[in-house]
């Protein structure tokens, strides 16, 4: 059976995972608008480097998010509630007082950036796809320039028209 100082404890942990995450969260806003910049002036190398910290940021917000969990169910199974998988939400009025109103207001922050973050990767996805087209048309562009035309292809053993056009760069500036 738990006592009241598992409750605190608990809840201090609970505490700790929610601000752990706020965090967390703050810190992918800052990248993610870090991205958006790097994806407006094309720097790939910039971009190589916030993908990789992103990666380990999420990697930690996983791991966050499975300390909160484990808490969260803890303190569901303290407090009786039935739940196959209680929620902080089902968790915080059942605490109720001041401790409960801080975690909501800590919760409803991490929603918060959780819905800007949303708003910035959608831009940078349009943006990155955008790039992604620019370069496929420059690429068939330049390739066109080098490729014959349909109508001077002929058989094996058998030569183009000579009077079909020769195309390279100019060279004069």
């Amino acid at each position: 059976m738990y006592t009241n100082k598992d409750k605190d404890v608990l809840i201090a942990d609970l505490e700790d995972a929610l601000v752990n995450e706020f965090r967390i969260f703050q810190s992918l806003v800052e990248l993610s608008k870090n991205e958006l910049d790097a994806l407006t002036r094309h720097d790939v190398q910039v971009l190589l480097g916030l993908v990789e910290q992103k990666e380990t940021l999420l990697d930690e917000l996983g791991r966050t998010e499975d300390v909160r969990r484990i808490v969260t169910e803890d303190l569901a199974h303290l407090t009786g509630l039935e739940s196959a998988l209680p929620t902080v939400s089902e968790v915080l009025p059942i605490l109720g007082g001041p401790v409960s109103e801080r975690l909501m207001r800590i919760q409803e922050g991490i929603l918060a950036l959780g819905s800007e973050i949303k708003n910035l990767n959608r831009s940078n996805l349009a943006l990155a796809q955008a790039a992604l087209e620019w370069a496929d048309a420059t690429q068939a562009f330049l390739l066109s320039l080098y490729q014959p035309e349909l109508d001077n292809y002929q058989p094996p053993g058998k030569y183009p028209r000579s009077d079909a056009a020769v195309r390279s760069f100019d060279q004069r500036v």
